[in-house]
């Protein structure tokens, strides 16, 4: 399905399109494919939680039917409690299920960071400042109110030491 998405202009294609934008029709392609693949594992995921959901239901229906007039509010809560506890530890125990829950996350990441590099290339384009480019400014003018306030504390110290009629030496080496 994804590879006839390749062969389809991208919507802004208008004349004038220069290669710059047919790069960047490569890049959504990457990340739909990267979506799809994402889909394909959760629902994978999604899948085996409701494999072990099911067998929650019927460990916890047996319970039950052995002694259906006997049983507390309490109990049944108690016994609920118990039955998923137990599945999910179980199944969250089980290295396939970790395997594929690992590769989930891997997959989420590389598509938070192909969007992110899509996002910040989008960006320079059209001339907005990227979330990088804010970072540096932010530390710059961070460095400087830095430096500002070392200034101030010097003149503040000289000053107060003038006032005493002592001499001081504000020259840095």
């Amino acid at each position: 399905m994804l590879e006839k998405l390749n062969s389809f202009p991208p919507l802004s294609m208008v004349e004038g399109t220069t290669d710059r934008e047919l790069i960047r029709h490569n890049e959504y392609v990457e990340l739909l494919k990267l979506y799809e693949q994402l889909y394909v594992q959760w629902f994978g995921i999604y899948i085996d939680f409701l494999r072990t959901l099911m067998t929650i239901i019927a460990t916890a229906n047996s319970e039950f039917v052995k002694s259906p007039a006997t049983l507390e509010p309490r109990q049944i809560y108690n016994t609920w409690i118990d039955a998923i506890a137990n599945g999910t530890d179980a199944l969250f125990r089980e290295p396939v299920f970790a395997s594929k829950l690992a590769k989930a996350f891997s997959t989420m990441l590389d598509v938070k960071k192909a969007s992110d590099d899509l996002v910040e290339s989008s960006y320079r384009m059209i001339s907005i400042p990227t979330k990088s480019d804010v970072r540096k400014l932010y530390k710059e003018i961070y460095l400087i109110k830095k430096k500002l306030r070392e200034l101030s504390e010097d003149k503040k110290a000289s000053s107060t030491a003038s006032s005493l009629g002592v001499r001081v030496d504000n020259t840095k080496e």
